[in-house]
C-alpha cells in the first residue's frame, strides 16, 4: 500500500512505520492520521510482523496536531480526526507484537502521547518533550491522560499537563517515560536493532506478557492471576516453548518461531 505522509518499510520480520512530512514537522493532520491508522492495522494483522518501529523523518518525531487546520475544522471533523488518533492509539496498545518509539527531535503534544503509546521508547539526546495542550487552551489527548500518570504517578503528570513544560531526554528517563537516551543520529538504528532482537525472541510469549501488563492496570490482583494461569496454560503449549526447554538443557541458542 502506498502513503503520501507516512512510510512502511518491512525489514525482515520488522516493520518501520516512518511519518514523513517532515517540511512540517510530522504533524497529525487528517490525512497523515489516516494512513497511519491503516498502517498500525495493517502491520497488526500481518502475521510475518513480529516487531514495529515508529519515528519520524527529518529533525522531529512529531509535533502533535495540526493547529492551523484545528482553527478552522467543525466540531464534527474534529471528531473524525480524534477517531483516526484513536485507532492507531488501540493498535498500538493491543496488538500482541512489541512497539518501539525511536524519538528524535520534538515530540509535543499528540506527538508525545504517539510515543508514550509504544511498549518501549528510545530517544535522542536532542529530543524533547512537552504536554503543549495546555498551552492552546485545550485538554490532553490521544491516551496520554491515561498513560502518563501510570507511567510517572498522578501528581508529576498533571505538573507536565498543566504547566506544557519542556523536558529534554534525560529528564525523561529519570521519571521513566524513556527507557534509553542515545547519541543524536543513533536512534532509529538502536531502536531497529532493539526490534530485531525482540523480533527474533518468542514474541507469542512477549505479546501475552503486554496483553498482562495492559489488563494489569485495569484489573483486581485474583483476576489477573488467574489470567496468568491461562496464558501460561496456553504457552506450555506452544513450539517456541518445546524450542526453549529443549534449547536450554542442549546449552544452544534458541530458534524461536513465535508460535
Amino acid at each position: 500500500m502506498s502513503y503520501e505522509k507516512i512510510l512502511v518499510e518491512k525489514r525482515g520480520s520488522v516493520a518501520i512505520i516512518t511519518l514523513n512530512h517532515p517540511e512540517k514537522l510530522n504533524v497529525l493532520d487528517m490525512v497523515l492520521c489516516q494512513e497511519l491508522a491503516k498502517a498500525t492495522k495493517e502491520v497488526r494483522e500481518d502475521q510475518g510482523i513480529r516487531a514495529v518501529v515508529i519515528t519520524g523523518a527529518g529533525k522531529n518525531f512529531c509535533a502533535g496536531g495540526d493547529l492551523q487546520a484545528l482553527q478552522s475544522i467543525s466540531p464534527e471533523e474534529g471528531h473524525r480526526l480524534l477517531k483516526e488518533i484513536h485507532s492507531f492509539i488501540l493498535d498500538m496498545v493491543e496488538m500482541e507484537k512489541p512497539v518501539i518509539a525511536a524519538v528524535n527531535g520534538a515530540a509535543a503534544g499528540a506527538g508525545f502521547n504517539l510515543a508514550l503509546a509504544a511498549d518501549l521508547l528510545i530517544a535522542e539526546e536532542g529530543a524533547k518533550f512537552t504536554q503543549a495542550f495546555v498551552k492552546i487552551g485545550v485538554a490532553p489527548d490521544a491516551g496520554g491522560t491515561y498513560i502518563l500518570p501510570r507511567l510517572i504517578g498522578p501528581h508529576l503528570a498533571k505538573q507536565l499537563f498543566f504547566t506544557g513544560e519542556l523536558i529534554d531526554a534525560k529528564k525523561a528517563k529519570e521519571l521513566g517515560i524513556v527507557s534509553q537516551v542515545v547519541p543524536d543520529g543513533e536512534v532509529l538504528n538502536e531502536a531497529l536493532s532493539l526490534a530485531e532482537k525482540l523480533a527474533a525472541g518468542p514474541t507469542r510469549a512477549i505479546g501475552m506478557t503486554k496483553r498482562l501488563i495492559n489488563k494489569g492496570w485495569n484489573s483486581d490482583f485474583q483476576s489477573l492471576l488467574k489470567m496468568e494461569g491461562d496464558i501460561q496454560e496456553l504457552l506450555f503449549a506452544s513450539d517456541d516453548f518445546q524450542e526453549g526447554a529443549s534449547a536450554f538443557f542442549e546449552k544452544r541458542n534458541p530458534q524461536f518461531k513465535g508460535n
